[in-house]
């Protein structure tokens, strides 16, 4: 009887902590008007890129996906778009449990 207690809090505890990470999730959302096929970060000004985060798998126009593994900061991004071409966007600020949105207005730095 008397461990029923603890093991109510104990698995509580868990059960918060499991759900604080959920709210770490960083999103990626594409509201361009086509599908990006490709996702690297590098630190601000570096043009050390590193891995693609959506290896796999795109994400159309319209759509968001969760980047697996990033951690929060600043980063330059580099995304390869469907269509053809890479597309630089410089100092984007990424937040844990935010998403970073990218549109046509921010694709400015683009190469076929």
């Amino acid at each position: 009887m008397q461990w029923r207690p603890f093991l109510f809090t104990t698995f509580c505890l868990l059960l918060a902590g499991n759900l604080g990470m959920a709210a770490e999730e960083i999103w990626f959302v594409n509201k361009t008007s086509t599908a990006v096929d490709g996702l690297h970060l590098a630190k601000p000004n570096s043009q050390i890129w590193g891995p693609n985060y959506l290896e796999g798998g795109g994400v159309p126009e319209g759509g968001r996906t969760v980047l697996a593994g990033v951690k929060a900061g600043d980063y330059d991004v580099k995304l390869h778009m469907k269509t053809g071409g890479n597309c630089i966007i410089h100092k984007v600020a990424i937040k844990p449990g935010d998403s970073f949105q990218v549109s046509d207005s921010d694709l400015k730095e683009c190469t076929k």
